[in-house]
């Protein structure tokens, strides 16, 4: 069984990288890196990803959208793209931009695990109903 791997980028390490982990273990199915936003075409090129997780806000009191950010990465990046943010307004913009999916940071296990269900079969493309 192929494994699908997964590219976290945030700003920084949010403790919801060692959760999302956590909810993982019993997933052998997936794997994880992450990063930052500067490093992200570097990790998309070497690490062969077949979804991105991108946190949707950055910067000081995360008051900064990262649509601009998610915009660069669908140039350099065809497969699925999740935003991520446990305000849902703040996932917006990113939904409409380039992101074919969108939850919570507590909801983002449940969506991989319901994604590599189908991998590599489709490669994770079918559209599934979306996760709050």
């Amino acid at each position: 069984m192929s494994k699908m791997r997964i590219l976290l980028i945030e700003e920084a390490q949010w403790a919801s990288d060692k959760e999302l982990r956590d909810s993982l273990k019993n997933s052998p199915q997936i794997d994880i890196i992450s990063g930052g936003f500067e490093k992200a075409a570097e990790l998309i090129g070497s690490w062969n990803v077949d979804c991105v997780v991108i946190d949707a806000c950055r910067g000081l009191n995360r008051q900064v959208s990262t649509e601009s950010e998610a915009r660069e990465i669908r140039k350099m990046f065809k497969g699925n793209l999740i935003a991520i943010s446990d305000i849902p307004y703040n996932r917006i913009p990113l939904k409409r931009a380039c992101c074919q999916y969108d939850c919570s940071k507590g909801r983002l296990a449940e969506l991989l695990i319901r994604l590599s269900q189908q991998f590599p079969k489709d490669q994770a493309k079918k559209n599934l109903p979306a996760v709050a």
